[in-house]
């Protein structure tokens, strides 16, 4: 992924379990998720909800419109704020199925309070 100019907060989500609760077969038992620039690492989670950042991550996707995560599931999520530049997001966590979406805002959109959202797994794997 690219970001122009400027600062830009970020929502990024590594979702597996909770696709399985949503009836979507296969899904990823407990992926993890990092974020690299030209070969750096920026950001990485393992089990959203562990972190010290759980709490602005729920607030992140309420913002923007994801669908929540339960507490204590193993999905992943990082909110970065990045500059301008060029990204990658890896998921790790073995075989299975995931998926990206953008719901309620682009990741080249901003929301109303400025964050941006995107869902960083997306094919099987």
């Amino acid at each position: 992924m690219s970001v122009g100019g400027g600062s830009t907060s970020l929502l990024i989500r590594a979702i597996g379990p909770t696709l399985g609760t949503l009836g979507v077969a296969g899904a990823l038992a407990d992926p993890s998720l990092r974020l690299e620039s030209n070969g750096s690492l920026i950001a990485q989670n393992d089990d959203w909800s562990t972190g010290t950042a759980a709490d602005a991550l729920r607030q992140a996707a309420a913002r923007v419109g994801a669908f929540p995560l339960p507490t204590a599931s193993r999905d992943a999520a990082v909110q970065p704020s990045l500059t301008a530049g060029s990204f990658t997001a890896q998921v790790g966590g073995g075989a299975g199925v995931g998926r990206r979406r953008r719901p309620g805002t682009s990741a080249r959109a901003a929301g109303r309070d400025g964050l941006q959202q995107g869902i960083a797994l997306d094919h099987p794997m």
